[in-house]
Formats: structure tokens, sequence, C-alpha cells
């Protein structure tokens, strides 16, 4: 039997740093709100919120994927990816002030911009805060079930092979996929797209899906990298899988560059007014740069690398695509938060960007740096591998049961 995951080197030596300076972080956005504003605040707030709960949700529907569909890539994964769906309560959490700060987030949280809107005020039987909350907690605790099953089952499962829980994590990965992407796809409805009550995309929602598949897997694969030196780990890295992993994430982009080309094209097609909000203010001034900067490195140029054999077969090139992709996860979320808040130069004229940056900045680090710790808690309980099912690689006998032949990780 595989021991409990002993934590990287890396991250352990990492974890008193991301505690420290989640504080500090923290402690600067609250002072923030009192130099840049409120709306600044809680719009920081709503970006960095959304990139790590996509990550959350992204991590496990990349672990019901492999459930369904097998395969031995996911036996590198499969642990960082259950970890990572159990950060939800710690997401609920950090939910609460955007709760709070609604009224600087969405128009049809100011009653004032409800009276004078008419279409915000035809949607108000869908679009009030009471109805918002109750929706999100009905989210969470989905998505919170749902993780918690699968976790709970993976682990009962190294107990020993087990048809019955192997079946159980298939049910519960084809529903659940079904399950997340209809409640993802209504969650992007009232996180991102109210917050321009006039926009109408009924792809934006799996957008946002596919978008969450693709963090999550560049997250999961910096992780197999980081712990590439694990003893248990390290006989299981093998090319093939690598590739796998690769050709995977290149499945991801593709859907993601697919869908988003296809809410364009019918938007430009289309060319109403109610339609065309969301871009127009994505290609006013320097951010119709931001947009040219997601087709070029979030699509074509990962597209390009993917295709290439040799650079999905070795494990520090596939990370570095992947570290790359993650990077450019972070320029999107801002990409659908900021522009509809602030279109133009705010009040601290030329300096505005730079401030506004810098919450940004803070905000992604501070929640980031929670849910980093409440991932590394979940992550150090349990078998760094799923050792109760069948590998299915060429058999060594290491005194562990059946593990895969060894192979050179660079």
């Amino acid at each position: 039997m595989s021991q409990s995951l002993p934590q990287s080197r890396h991250l352990s030596r990492a974890r008193e740093i991301v505690q420290l300076g989640t504080v500090v972080c923290l402690a600067l956005l609250v002072i923030g709100i009192f130099v840049v504003g409120k709306d600044q605040f809680f719009g920081s707030w709503l970006f960095a919120w959304l990139f790590w709960f996509g990550l959350t949700v992204g991590c496990m529907g990349v672990v019901m994927m492999h459930h369904l569909l097998g395969g031995g890539w996911g036996y590198l994964i499969r642990r960082f990816g259950e970890a990572g769906g159990m950060c939800v309560p710690f997401m609920a959490i950090l939910f609460i002030p955007i709760v709070l700060g609604a009224s600087h987030l969405y128009p049809w949280a100011v009653p004032k911009m409800v009276a004078e809107d008419p279409v915000i005020r035809h949607k108000t039987g869908y679009l009030n805060l009471n109805f918002w909350i109750l929706r999100a907690v009905f989210y969470f605790l989905v998505f919170w079930l749902w993780a918690w099953l699968l976790r709970v089952n993976s682990l009962r499962l190294d107990r020993g092979p087990n048809p019955r829980i192997l079946k159980r994590l298939f049910n519960l990965s084809s529903i659940g996929e079904v399950i997340y992407f209809v409640l993802m796809a209504l969650a992007a409805i009232d996180w991102m797209m109210s917050r321009e009550p006039h926009w109408i995309s009924t792809v934006f929602g799996f957008i946002v899906v596919m978008s969450q598949a693709v963090t999550a897997l560049c997250f999961l694969i910096l992780m197999v990298a980081l712990h590439a030196d694990d003893p248990a780990l390290k006989p299981v890295i093998r090319a093939d899988y690598l590739n796998d992993l690769g050709n995977v994430l290149l499945t991801f982009v593709i859907l993601w560059a697919y869908m988003s080309f296809g809410q364009f094209l019918v938007t430009w097609l289309g060319n109403n007014q109610d339609e065309i909000t969301w871009y127009i203010h994505r290609t006013d001034g320097g951010w119709r740069w931001v947009g040219a900067a997601l087709i070029f490195l979030h699509f074509l140029v990962p597209f390009i690398l993917l295709l290439m054999r040799p650079l999905k077969r070795k494990l520090g090139r596939l990370a570095a695509i992947a570290g790359g992709l993650l990077f450019m996860r972070v320029v999107e979320v801002i990409y659908w938060v900021t522009p509809t808040e602030f279109p133009h130069e705010g009040p601290w004229g030329p300096l505005h960007w730079f401030y506004a940056e810098g919450m940004n900045v803070l905000a992604w680090l501070g929640i980031g740096g929670i849910w980093f710790l409440a991932f590394l808690w979940f992550l150090k309980d349990a078998p760094i591998l799923p050792i109760g099912d069948f590998i299915p690689v060429t058999p060594v006998d290491h005194g562990h049961g059946q593990r895969p032949v060894p192979a050179t990780v660079e």
C-alpha cells in the first residue's frame, strides 16, 4: 500500500510563505478600499474569486471525466483534482464579500437603475438579490456534495479493488458532468452575464465551463511537475501518459476557441444592440489588444505547441506550456470582469490602471493563498496515487503491488 502523500519539499517550504503572503495581501486589499474605492475592491474580489472557484469546480470536472473515460493519464492527476474539488466550502465562504458588494457589481442590485431601465425591470423576477443568493447556495451545496462523494468513494477504493465502487464512481461522474455543465452555465449567467443585463448569449456558460477545464488541467499538470520527485508518483510518470495529458489539454483549448469564436460570429452577424454591448466594452481602448492576446496566446500558440509530440512527452516542456496557458486564463477572467466596470479611465486618471491592476493582483494572491492552503490540507491525508483500481500499464513488482515501468522525467 502506498503511504500518505508526503508533501513536496517545494510545497512544504512554501507553506509558511503562502500563509504570511496571504495575510499581507488581504490586509493591503482592505486598505485599498480607502485608496481606490469600493467599486474597484469588489470588482477585484469578483475577478479573483471567479478564477479560483473556476479552478475548484474545474478540478472536479476533470476528475469526473477521467472516471468516465479511463486512461492512465488520470492516475497522475486524480488526487490533486479531488483535493482541488474539495475546496468548494472555502470558496462559498469567500463568496460573502460578493454578496455584500452586489450593489457595486450588478446593475439589477441597484434600485435606481432598475427603476430607470425597463430591460432590467423586466428581469427582476429572476435577477433579484434574494433569489440570486438562494441559487448561489444551491450551486455550492450541489458542487460540495459531488466533490465529497467523489473523494470519499475514491478513498474507499484504496482499500482494495471493488467493482461496485468503480461502478458508483462512473455513475456519479456521468450524472455529475451533466449537473456541472448545467449549474455552471446558470452560475455564469448569475455571476458574470448579469453584470450587463442587456447582453444575451446562449453559449457563454459553456465557454466558462470549458475555460475552467483548461484552468484545472493546467494547474494539475503543474502539480504533477512539482511532485515529480515523489517516490510514489515518479514511477507512474510515463511519456505516453504525458502525451495523453497534452492531447486532453489540446482538446480543451480547441473547444474553448470553437465556442468563443462561435459566440463572436453569431453576435457579429446578428449585430443587435442588446447582443453587442459585451464586445463593445472589450474592444474599447487597450482591451482590444487583450482580446488579440487571447487569440494568439490562449489558442494559436498553445495549439501549435501541443500538436508537437516531443513537447508533450517531456514533463518540463508540457508544464511550461501549461504554465503559460494558466497565465492567460487569469488574463481572460480579467477580460470577462473588468471592462464592464471600467470601460474608460477612472477617477485616478492615468494612474487608475496601475491601482486597479494592483488591486486585482492583491485579490488574486489573497484568495489564492487561502485556496492553496486548503488544497494542501486536503492533499496531505490521501495517497498520492489511487491504488485500489487497476493501472493499465506493464506491471513491475517493486514490492508494492503493480506499478508501471519507471521513466525518466525531464
